[in-house]
């Protein structure tokens, strides 16, 4: 009996099958029961961080074609109710200054909010899994299933 007990524990557990991008998202789109378990075998988050951040600048990219700066913070500043508060002279040298920024800002943000909130998010649930469920859960196994998610 120890011998039976002794090369079934040290038997290796069956590796999942690698799925490519378009089978591993039908998987978890239609069955993610089945699928989160080979990611948690084979825990990969750089194909969806990517593509989130591909989208995100495509969007950007299409957005920034068609807003108008200027006016895209006009209407901010009057929805805010800060333009009844200001100098008409103020005004127009706020939004130069903010209009200058609005570019870069979108660019910088678009490119660096995936991967920052991809991060915290999974921080946060290695925390609570790890500490609040005692679970057996790497950062590479958080990161990937917040990044797959």
């Amino acid at each position: 009996m120890p011998e039976a007990m002794a090369s079934s524990a040290g038997a290796a557990p069956v590796a999942a099958p690698e799925h490519g991008l378009g089978q591993r998202m039908g998987g978890l789109l239609f069955s993610p029961r089945e699928e989160f378990p080979s990611i948690l075998a084979r825990p990969h988050f750089w194909v969806p961080l990517v593509c989130w951040m591909a989208l995100a600048v495509a969007f950007t990219a299409f957005w920034l074609q068609k807003v108008d700066a200027r006016e895209f913070m006009r209407a901010q500043i009057v929805q805010s109710g800060r333009a009844d508060k200001m100098a008409p002279g103020q005004m127009e040298q706020v939004l130069e200054t903010q209009a200058g920024f609005f570019k870069p800002i979108s660019w910088a943000s678009t490119l660096l909010a995936p991967p920052i909130i991809t991060l915290i998010v999974a921080a946060v649930l290695l925390f609570v899994f790890r500490f609040f469920y005692a679970g057996d859960v790497t950062f590479a196994q958080a990161i990937s299933i917040t990044a797959w998610s």
